[in-house]
């Protein structure tokens, strides 16, 4: 999501640009993960563990793939600007 508003941004670099990539970027992730339990973080993902739908194994690799995601994006922003 961010990438997407930070491309649209870094070409237009005005309030508007900012808004359509923000409702570029929701509306997509609404479609993307409305059928399924997403977890966008690891609280929720601990969430979904202690309410018994995650087991001990989905835990660690889920937490463990939002962490590499979150460094992904954060390294995708630096290389941008």
């Amino acid at each position: 999501m961010c990438l997407v508003i930070l491309s649209i941004f870094k070409k237009y670099p005005n309030w508007t640009a900012q808004t359509i990539g923000i409702m570029i970027s929701t509306l997509v992730t609404l479609i993307l993960f409305s059928e399924n339990e997403a977890d966008f973080n690891p609280v929720v993902t601990l969430m979904y563990f202690l309410d018994g739908k995650r087991s001990i194994q989905q835990l660690v690799r889920f937490i463990l793939a939002q962490i590499l995601g979150a460094l992904s994006a954060y390294l995708t922003v630096r290389v941008i600007f």
